[in-house]
Order: C-alpha cells, then structure tokens, then sequence
C-alpha cells in the first residue's frame, strides 16, 4: 500500500500491533480495521502518517488536506509513544492495541480583547450580548463583535457577578452588600434599576439563577447563602416600607424596590466562593471553607458535604456526564461525580501553576471545559487527557478571575489586566 511503508518504516526496531478504528461518521475518514505492526517508539505523530497514508489510498489526497488527528487507548489520550503506554499499563506484547482515531479540534483563536477600566471580575453572554462586572463599580453589554453597547452605573463598590435571567433581565452582585436585578431593552440597550436586594453584610460575591429563572441564589463574604425573588416587577413596591428610613433618597429616584430575602442557609464556616443549580431541586456550593455543599433547594438543608484541604474557588456541573468540576487553591481541577456517594474524587487535571478561579464545562460536548488562573493562563481541557490541557488559550497580563463557556461558539475569559477576551471555537 504506497506510503504505509515509510510511516511505519524501521525494521530492526521493536514493533507492536495495532488496530486503528473511529466513531467518525462521515465515510471518508474509516479505513478497514486491520491490524499493523508499528514501531513501539511511534507517538501520535508516527501515528497520524499511518492513518493519513491509509486514507489517502482511498480518497482524493485534497478531502484530508489540513487534517490533524487525535489517538485514544482505552478512552485516554495518547501522548506518549506506544512503548510507554504499554509499560506504564501493563500491556503484553503480543497484544493488538486498538486505538480510536479523532479529528484533532483547531484551536480557539483570539477574536477581541475588550477593555474595563478596572479588573473583569465576571462575564455572561445570552443570545450573544455579553454581560460583564468589573472593579470599576459597573456593568457593561458588549455584542460579540466587541462593540460596548450599554456601560451601566448603580453599584457603588467593585461588582463581583453578573448573570443574565432571560434577554430582558440581569441581576449583578457587588461589594456594596447589595444585589441589583435590572431591567434590559435590547432594542436599544437602555437599563433600569428595578429591584435592590438587601440583607448580606459582607461583600456579595457568587450569583446563580435557578432553571425555571424566578428565583436566585447570592452568596457573600459573610457565609450566608439567601434565595431571592428573580423576576422583574417595575409595579411592586418596597419590602421594607414598614422602615421607610432603610430607603434612601437615592434609591427613590432611581425607582429601585428593595427586596428581602426568600431564605437563608447557613453552613459554611468561611466566606462562599461559588454557587450553581444542579436542577431545580438541588443548589450546589463552594467555599474558603474548603467544602462543596450540596442543599436540598426545597428545604434549605445542607444534604451532603465534600470536604477538601484547600479554598475552594469555583464550581461547574455537566448534567450530560454528572461530573462536578472545582478549581481552587492546591492548583487543581478536580472531578467528582454528582451520582455518587462521598467524596471519592473521580479525575484530578493538573497544568496550572497558581490558584485555579474559575472552570466551566463546555455546552455541547461532556470531555471538554476551560479554566482559569491565577497564573495568567486559560486553558482547554478534554477530561479523557488528565495531564496536559489541549491547549493554551493565551495568557492574560495578570490573574484571571473568570472563565465562560455557555455558548458553543465563545470562550470568554476576564482577568486582572482589566481586558475581556473573546474566543472563537469553531464548532
């Protein structure tokens, strides 16, 4: 077969069996599943001119033109040659390693770098408008293409969150204790004030808005968590009239309602540092504490505990794999899964050389999520390569602070070099 020789050449080498097969659908990436002798010092690069000498008997050579792909053994990466993989396995030498054949992902490229006036503590997109929170006190809307569309006043501290509740609503979450839910035009990008809700007595640093988007949940620096109405009610009036007092003048003219909250949980010993809805019934936490809290959202009960060595910085859950990715202060990404009982840790990802902030999964596909860290760095993981991230999405001049991947098409990160960046993934 021309070409196979010189991909495998090296006679008077050690060589190993294997069989290469996909789960690729589109045909002209299958090639018949026959065993070969390779090599046992081939790597992924050996490996990768096998498969394209294979194909390309096949096919027209311009259909794999700009083709890369990606080996698996046993549902893992391989990024060691074969020999190594044998030894550190166990594998016999006479065994026909099968080993699954991918399209390598092209890396995500830098779009638009997008400049606050002070750290990007927090970023949101919905329907491609993207929310951010920064330490200059405000909030701004950015569409995708980098155009600031809306730059917000209302906090009078650093905001510390910001999360989308439909395409007409946000709530942000600041150090002035407070948590404001606004209203937004997208038309033409005006904002009110609508709701002011009290009763932290620290800085309000995690947000989360429940499934159904009419409750959410606010955790702080002084330990509470409190489930507040969500929805927006430009009719209603204060919750605290009875204390007229409590409303200050400034709040009257910018028409802001004050709120009280629904519940408050109480447990963690340290400040709360993350927060997520596992579904509609169960709240997910994290905390300087050094735990993960899962409570039932019905009765305000803390129904599980994990507990670590370490801060706890960041949470994020996939529902497609019901794996519960942390990121904190040992400089780990940490996976448990959410099915099981305990604290057994299911994968640890280890790149990062400073504290873990922020990790988030991917929309469409369960291996993959990215994180950010106090080392500058974003990176992309697929959670079935738990030693080295895919990539590296460029560093930022000083610490990240916040990581996102709810659409399928952009990364977002923010850092304390005050820039947003907006990476494209092509899908």
């Amino acid at each position: 077969m021309p070409g196979v020789e010189d991909a495998v050449e090296g006679e008077d080498e050690v060589h190993m069996q294997v069989k290469l097969f996909t789960h690729l659908k589109d045909q002209k990436y299958h090639t018949p599943e026959t065993p070969f002798s390779v090599p046992a010092q081939s790597g992924c690069t050996e490996l990768d001119n096998l498969l394209k000498s294979l194909l390309a008997s096949d096919n027209d050579n311009e259909a794999l033109e700009g083709c890369e792909f990606d080996f698996l053994i046993e549902g893992e990466y391989l990024r060691t040659s074969l020999q190594d993989y044998a030894t550190a396995k166990n594998v016999l030498a006479e065994t026909v390693i099968r080993i699954e054949y991918t399209l390598r992902q092209d890396s995500p490229e830098l779009s638009q770098s997008l400049l606050h006036n002070d750290w990007v503590s927090s970023v949101d997109i919905h329907n491609g408008k993207i929310l951010t929170g920064s330490y200059d006190n405000t909030v701004k809307v950015w569409n995708t293409g980098g155009e600031c569309l809306a730059t917000i006043e209302g906090h009078t501290m650093a905001v510390r969150k910001v999360v989308w509740n439909k395409t007409d609503s946000f709530i942000s979450a600041s150090q002035d204790q407070t948590a404001i839910v606004w209203k937004y035009n997208p038309e033409d990008g005006s904002t009110q004030a609508v709701h002011m809700c009290k009763g932290h007595t620290r800085s309000v640093d995690c947000l989360a808005v429940n499934p159904a988007g009419d409750k959410f949940v606010s955790g702080s620096w002084d330990k509470m968590i409190k489930i507040w109405e969500a929805g927006v009610d430009t009719t209603a009036g204060n919750e605290d009239e009875a204390d007229p007092k409590r409303i200050c003048k400034k709040e009257k003219e910018n028409l802001k309602q004050v709120r009280t909250p629904l519940q408050t949980y109480s447990g963690h010993k340290e400040p709360v540092s993350g927060l997520l809805w596992s579904d509609e019934h169960e709240l997910v936490s994290c905390g300087w504490d050094h735990c993960i809290r899962l409570w039932d959202a019905t009765t305000a009960t803390n129904k599980h505990t994990i507990t670590g060595n370490k801060v706890v910085l960041s949470i994020a859950y996939s529902s497609t794999n019901n794996l519960l990715a942390s990121g904190g202060a040992d400089k780990f990404i940490r996976l448990f899964d959410a099915r099981a009982s305990g604290d057994v840790v299911h994968k640890m990802l280890t790149s990062h050389e400073g504290w873990v902030s922020s990790v988030d999964w991917s929309p469409n596909n369960e291996n993959l999520l990215v994180s950010g860290s106090y080392d500058c760095s974003v990176k992309l993981w697929d959670i079935r390569c738990i030693n080295e991230p895919l990539d590296s999405l460029g560093k930022h001049e000083d610490k990240v602070m916040c990581v996102l991947w709810t659409d399928p098409k952009y990364i977002l990160s923010g850092a304390a070099d005050c820039c947003l960046n907006i990476y494209e993934y092509k899908v």
